[in-house]
């Protein structure tokens, strides 16, 4: 139900178009426009999708040229962070909050991800109900600055991963 704005950087003159892909490669909706601008998927357009990923992609002269994910949530998530840890730690998050807002089930997995440049690393949190934790073991991690998601995944697969129904704002960590 909420708008998505769209800033698209094309060469003055050129056409272009906005695809918003779902996970069976199928086209939702689209924008189109000319040269430089921001385009925007209205919320009444939106109100209809189901939970899920999605890929909005850029095509130019008929030729692809950028892919963005995007999630419609189906969960609130949240989770609180420490500011900083130790290099061979652990860190604790105890505090995980998934919360029904357009789904009547439960995700399938709530999944932790850090990363920067240069790792990623996934740890599958425990819990139910709502309420989920997980320890992240950050042993062989080098020290500097980490962003940090959690995310509510369903059953199906949206290129080859499981598909994002809900997703925390990004918190980082030390």
């Amino acid at each position: 139900g909420e708008a998505i704005d769209v800033d698209v950087t094309v060469p003055e003159g050129d056409e272009f178009f906005v695809d918003m892909y779902n996970s069976d490669k199928g086209v939702e909706m689209f924008v189109d426009g000319e040269g430089s601008q921001t385009v925007t998927f209205a919320g009444t357009d939106t109100d209809n999708l189901e939970p899920g990923t999605y890929s909005l992609v850029l095509s130019v002269d008929s030729n692809f040229r950028s892919l963005h994910p995007i999630v419609i949530s189906g969960y609130d998530v949240s989770f609180t962070l420490p500011d900083e840890a130790n290099s061979g730690g652990t860190v604790e998050i105890d505090d995980i909050s998934v919360q029904k807002t357009e789904l009547n089930d439960g995700p399938s997995k709530v999944e932790v991800v850090f990363w920067n440049d240069d790792r990623v690393e996934r740890v599958e949190a425990s819990g139910s109900e709502g309420s989920y934790s997980a320890s992240v073991d950050l042993d062989g991690f080098d020290t500097g600055e980490y962003n940090v998601h959690v995310a509510a995944l369903g059953e199906e697969e949206f290129q080859g991963e499981q598909e994002i129904l809900g997703l925390s704002d990004r918190q980082t960590i030390d």
